[in-house]
């Protein structure tokens, strides 16, 4: 592309037609956490269900399978038969879903989605508590992005150029726009807006190899700093081609926020500025001294903690009775990390899920609130 008559404001430029900003916006995972949270204080048992329907078969049966998962729960009210049937009625998955969780109180409350990856295996339980781990895992790995593909670059001297920028959201349809710039200038203000509009963190800029450093050095001085901007040359792609290297960038992006969050959480550790283990996590959330939680979720790790369900109160598997009864009333048991999760969510504390339990003692360890870079690690999970 010619560089050598920059404009001097690429916002007020004749011919350019501005990128619409009617584009699905970035919504902060704190919105997922506060509707897990919700459900969480509902009245037990709940019902929870992962089904693996990443196969064109098993999408096709999802009816006929949720409908003989209701049949096998033991346990379930009425009211959550009731959700059940509705559901596998209403079924219909689409291309892209390769996992259906649906989360049920006992009064018929119900958190239903759809996910790209599937479980781990599938799970259907009637439990004191919903599995909450593995949506928030399932959740994290969903990167809201921009595509700007750009089908037109400069040629023969006339320095026109069209784009064609793609929103996909965490959930829901993925929105296209189509918009046209005089230069690579006015183009990169073009991806500003779209960025700005969405909010969104991720843009991949795809575009003929021969225009794509020239380019990506003025959408990246033009687009906001927390953006990530990767360039990817389209010369002989696909639109397939295409999908699975931005499906390839995605799940990157996805795996370096899991990484920082581990190495900082190390190295805050090592300076006295974070617990680990299961008695020390505990207390620690229960004291409103959490700022941030990492957890490992195995679905099938048994062990158990106590709550109560009119409060946050988490306590650990073989504490000494509390005598009196503590606040909220009687307390029940529930797998170890759905307690810990439901007790940091009550309290407004994020919860990142990771892959190892490693680094983590019991599997649980906890960034303290009275450090000014846990908000830093808390946007990690925004």
């Amino acid at each position: 592309m010619d560089s050598s008559s920059e404009p001097h404001d690429p916002d007020n430029v004749p011919g350019r037609e501005r990128a619409a900003l009617a584009l699905p916006r970035r919504r902060p995972r704190a919105e997922v956490r506060r509707a897990l949270a919700e459900l969480a204080q509902g009245r037990p048992p709940f019902v929870s269900i992962h089904l693996d329907i990443s196969q064109g078969e098993q999408r096709a049966t999802a009816g006929a399978r949720l409908e003989a998962a209701r049949q096998g729960l033991d346990g379930a009210t009425p009211e959550q038969h009731r959700v059940l049937d509705e559901l596998a009625v209403a079924q219909d998955p689409g291309d892209d879903d390769a996992c259906l969780v649906a989360l049920i109180d006992a009064d018929g409350r119900a958190l239903v989605r759809t996910y790209p990856v599937p479980p781990r295996s599938d799970v259907v339980a009637v439990a004191n508590l919903p599995f909450l781990g593995p949506i928030l895992q399932a959740e994290q790995g969903l990167t809201h992005h921009l595509v700007a593909v750009v089908r037109h670059p400069a040629q023969a001297g006339s320095g026109a150029v069209e784009v064609e920028i793609l929103a996909v959201p965490r959930h829901g349809d993925p929105v296209a726009t189509r918009s046209a710039a005089p230069d690579g200038f006015a183009l990169a203000a073009v991806l500003r807006d779209a960025c700005l509009a969405s909010r969104t963190r991720l843009l991949v800029l795809a575009a003929p190899a021969s225009d794509l450093a020239l380019l990506r050095e003025q959408v990246r001085s033009h687009v906001p700093v927390e953006v990530e901007v990767e360039a990817v040359p389209v010369d002989g792609l696909s639109r397939d081609d295409l999908s699975e290297v931005v499906h390839r960038i995605t799940a990157t992006h996805t795996a370096r926020v899991t990484v920082e969050m581990l190495r900082l959480w190390r190295f805050h550790h090592s300076q006295g500025e974070a617990v680990t283990g299961t008695a020390d996590s505990l207390a620690a959330i229960n004291t409103g001294r959490a700022a941030l939680v990492l957890l490992h979720d195995d679905p099938a790790d048994g062990r158990q903690a106590w709550f109560t369900v009119d409060s946050a109160l988490a306590v650990p598997a073989g504490a000494p009775t509390v005598t009196p009864a503590p606040p909220g009333g009687e307390l029940l048991a529930a797998r170890f990390s759905d307690v810990a999760v439901r007790s940091a969510l009550l309290r407004g504390c994020p919860v990142g899920i990771v892959p190892t339990v490693e680094t983590l003692d019991d599997g649980i360890g906890v960034v303290l609130d009275d450090q000014a870079t846990a908000a830093g690690l808390a946007e990690l999970l925004e």
